[in-house]
């Protein structure tokens, strides 16, 4: 039986923002914040963070582009790009998933309770409620896709580095990435 693999990819970040801040001095991190993408191009990523680049509330459920936003203004963020090697099964469930959610997106909230409660390396789960290592755990759990090393509520960015089913693809600053991913594009269409 041939099983076919499809690849989503997980982008870890580290921003300048108070957020980031904050999570980097009380973790001591490399990165703090994760996206997925559901393509090679990376247009785009979901991830629950700040609805408007110059502001940090409201939060929630977004599609982050490597060419706008906040990575347009600080295009020498760090970042890793993961790839991570699901079943065509996995990859619709996740497909969809995000779909279905992004229709409801205004009802999606940030969860710095969750964040708080992570820290102190505590469960919480909350209905529409979400961070974004949360979030990106929830869907490769839900989709069957791979077994993470805690439970999603318990992810942090860099624990997605640990994970056997990843594998590194890109490492450097997201314009570095932005030009690697354009690269990239123009030798697949060769």
């Amino acid at each position: 039986m041939v099983i076919y693999m499809k690849s989503v990819y997980l982008l870890l970040t580290c921003s300048t923002t108070s957020m980031s801040r904050l999570i980097r001095l009380v973790t001591s991190e490399q990165y703090t914040h994760v996206s997925v993408g559901l393509n090679p191009e990376l247009f785009p990523l979901y991830s629950f963070a700040r609805r408007f680049s110059y502001f940090p509330f409201p939060a929630g459920l977004v599609e982050e582009r490597l060419e706008r936003g906040y990575w347009e203004r600080y295009p020498q963020t760090p970042c890793l790009l993961l790839e991570c090697r699901v079943s065509n099964q996995a990859y619709t469930r996740i497909l969809f998933r995000i779909r279905r959610m992004m229709r409801k997106s205004k009802k999606y909230k940030y969860s710095i309770l969750g964040v708080l409660f992570c820290f102190f390396n505590w469960e919480l789960s909350r209905k529409r409620r979400y961070f974004c290592s949360q979030f990106v755990g929830e869907l490769l759990q839900k989709s069957g896709s791979t077994q993470l090393p805690k439970p999603s509520s318990l992810m942090h960015p860099v624990d997605f580095t640990r994970m056997s089913s990843v594998s590194p693809l890109y490492r450097g600053t997201v314009a570095g990435l932005l030009h690697w991913v354009r690269s990239q594009n123009m030798l697949r269409k060769g």
